[in-house]
This record gives C-alpha cells, structure tokens and sequence, in this order.
C-alpha cells in the first residue's frame, strides 16, 4: 500500500456507497486530490493527503471572441447524473427566457439531448475541442454550472478561460476559482430561481458581466 496513490476527482458518495467511499478513504496508501474542498473532505479520513489543484489547458482554451461583444448567450453541459443539476439548469433558463426575450442557450453533452428541449436551444453532441472554444464558451456571456455536488468543475474552468462569466452552485469544486460577486455569482444547489436571478442580473448589467469576465479569465490562468 505504501507505493499506493489513490487520486481523489470528486466525492465519489455520487457513484457508489457512501459507507464504502469513506472506508477506501481510511485506505494507508498517498492520496491526491484535486480542489481545497476535497482536501479538506479526505483530511477528516487520513492525514496523508496532498493537494495538487485541477488545470486549464491554456494552449486550448483561451478568448478569441472579445467579451464585451458577446450575446444574450448562456452555456452549459447536459450530464445523466442527478447530482449535476442539468434539469435544475433548464428550468432556471426558462425563468431567465420570460425577462431576456433573446436568451439563447448552448448546451453539450456526451448522450442525445433531453426530450423537449425549447426551440432557443441548440444542442452540441460530442463536441470537441474547438467546438466547445469557439462555438459554445467564446460565443458565451454566461457559463452555468448546476451541479449540487462538483469535484471541482473543469469545463466551468474551460469557459472562465474563455471569457465566459460563471454562475454556478454552492458545490465545494468552485471554491478554488468562483468567489461570489467578484469572479462568480453562486446560489444554493437546487434553486433554480436564485440560478435565474443571477443571470438576470448579469445579463441586465453588462459592464459588471464584462468586469467580472476578465476577473474569472484571469483567475484560472493561474491554474
């Protein structure tokens, strides 16, 4: 066990048994985690933890839309596990679609898109690398990230890189780049009407989404 490193991406509760999750973490072998909340998580189990912090790949990910030019454009990922909020994300946006008539949304995922998706809606299956850069971050003002529990949240990082302005969750994985009112705005996981509240506001007062665009940009730069 001693030559054993265990990397730690999520609370993994969301996949298996908790009671299990919690005795692996006890395990005598390294461990390596991924944001300051599992960190801090895993330390209650074992004490040999170490933190190396998730990564933006710069060479991939980067503004090449300027920000202050961008649409009424919101983003974000349709994922099969409940605890990532996706249907919570689309009945915020339908709130969101009553007061910003022109909303247009960019949603991806790796499955067929869900049944019933409105018409301001476009989908992207599968994408890769330049489409999520060029089609869906950079044409994004707003990134949402909906998850009620979150590892740390790469693509929400990926769009920051982008220019796009994150609102998101109180997840635990947005501790590490998305500080409330200054390069995020966050909201209780579940609340879909504080989630479109938030985006109203940013969408009403671009100067502030723009500001705080740069901010999240350059926040994850550092990573």
């Amino acid at each position: 066990p001693n030559n054993c490193f265990y990397m730690i991406q999520h609370d993994e509760k969301v996949y298996y048994k908790k009671s299990v999750i919690r005795e692996a973490w006890k395990l005598p072998m390294t461990k390596i985690v991924i944001s300051s909340w599992l960190y801090n998580k895993v330390k209650e189990y074992d004490s040999n933890v170490f933190l190396v912090k998730n990564y933006v790949e710069k060479d991939k990910f980067y503004i090449n839309n300027p920000i202050e030019s961008r649409k009424n454009i919101v983003s974000m990922i349709q994922h099969p596990n409940p605890s990532k909020g996706t249907q919570i994300g689309i009945d915020a946006l339908k709130i969101v679609k009553k007061t910003i008539p022109d909303l247009q949304v960019r949603i991806f995922g790796t499955k067929n898109p869900i049944a019933g998706l409105p018409e301001y809606f476009t989908y992207y299956k599968q994408a890769n690398i330049s489409t999520l850069r060029d089609k869906i971050y950079n044409q994004s003002a707003i990134y949402m990230l909906t998850s009620y529990l979150e590892g740390w949240g790469l693509t929400a990082t990926e769009a920051m890189a982008c220019g796009a302005t994150l609102v998101s969750t109180r997840n635990g994985g947005v501790d590490d780049f998305g500080f409330d009112g200054e390069t995020a705005l966050l909201s209780d996981p579940g609340d879909c009407q504080e989630l479109a509240s938030n985006i109203i506001s940013l969408l009403s007062n671009p100067d502030r989404r723009i500001a705080m665009g740069y901010a999240g940009a350059n926040i994850v730069s550092q990573f």
